[in-house]
């Protein structure tokens, strides 16, 4: 050993020795203290340090006029604030977020004006916590980068910490109504656009065609090829139902939104749309005229 790594050692063993005596020093005065000195404040039992969080789940979901339903339980504190998305078969994604009360998440998204295939194909749903933006009584409780998320659920992402994080694939069917509505067509009076829409409708689910044809604007049944186009929209179709959602009244002419429960040809699975679907008052074909007659444009929109 060299000369200063000698002399080193020496000082260290000096403060060491200084300290020891320093602590015996300390305990005899405490020793002297009267006895009624409060006592040191005992550590936090392990039970009651930070609670760790893992459970996301999401357990139901359906679909039934035009809005997914989800459900689900979990253990993060109330007023977790979760980022939920669905993913469609036909490319559509749609978020939102759900707070958890009790346990228990809720999210409704849509309605959606196009189906998405919802009723026939897989589609996604995610529930996702991070620990950025929540409110102060959670960031207390998860962390405020996540450090109290555990589990098999959980990711690290550099801008937010710890995530917790589950996605489950559906496939439901949309619930159907065991009985159709239907319109009356007895319940508006005759010559009325409300009347002729409902004889359409009537035509429509009875099959009979010709009857249905002959309420067409005389413009449409001129056209060589739009029968073809008639044929695709309501041949292909049996009608189970339908019923008028709101009307749009403009001069001489009239819109439609109604609702339709259809099969395809040879399925056996009901299929439920929306639809505009317009009367007007045609004099000579292809004229708007206050005194001609109420018919059907049968272009389904």
């Amino acid at each position: 050993m060299s000369a200063d790594e000698l002399e080193a050692r020496k000082r260290l063993n000096k403060k060491i020795a200084f300290f020891a005596i320093g602590m015996l020093i300390f305990a005899g005065l405490m020793a002297l203290l009267p006895s009624n000195t409060p006592e040191a404040p005992t550590p936090t039992p392990a039970a009651e340090q930070a609670k760790e969080y893992s459970i996301l789940e999401i357990t139901d979901v359906s679909y039934q006029s035009g809005q997914v339903k989800v459900f689900g339980r979990t253990d993060l504190p109330d007023g977790a604030i979760l980022m939920m998305q669905l993913d469609a078969p036909t490319g559509l994604c749609a978020q939102g977020k759900s707070k958890v009360e009790n346990g228990e998440f809720t999210m409704v998204f849509g309605p959606f004006k196009d189906p998405h295939a919802f009723d026939t194909k897989p589609y996604e749903v995610s529930a996702l916590l991070t620990p950025v933006n929540q409110p102060d009584s959670v960031s207390r409780l998860v962390g405020e980068k996540g450090e109290h998320l555990t589990g098999a659920l959980v990711t690290y992402a550099p801008f937010a910490g710890n995530i917790l994080d589950t996605t489950r694939e559906f496939n439901t069917q949309r619930t159907f109504p065991m009985e159709y509505p239907m319109i009356d067509p007895n319940s508006y009076a005759t010559g009325t656009p409300e009347r002729l829409m409902a004889d359409w409708l009537s035509c429509w689910k009875q099959e009979e065609w010709d009857k249905m044809f002959n309420l067409t604007s005389k413009t449409w049944r001129g056209d060589e090829e739009l029968p073809e186009l008639f044929e695709v929209e309501y041949y292909s179709r049996k009608l189970l139902g339908a019923e008028i959602l709101k009307k749009y009244a403009y001069e001489n002419e009239v819109d439609f939104k109604i609702r339709v429960y259809y099969l395809y040809a040879g399925t056996t699975t009901p299929k439920e749309e929306v639809f505009f679907l317009g009367v007007f008052r045609e004099g000579a074909p292809g004229t708007l005229s206050s005194t001609g007659d109420w018919v059907v444009d049968p272009d389904l929109v």
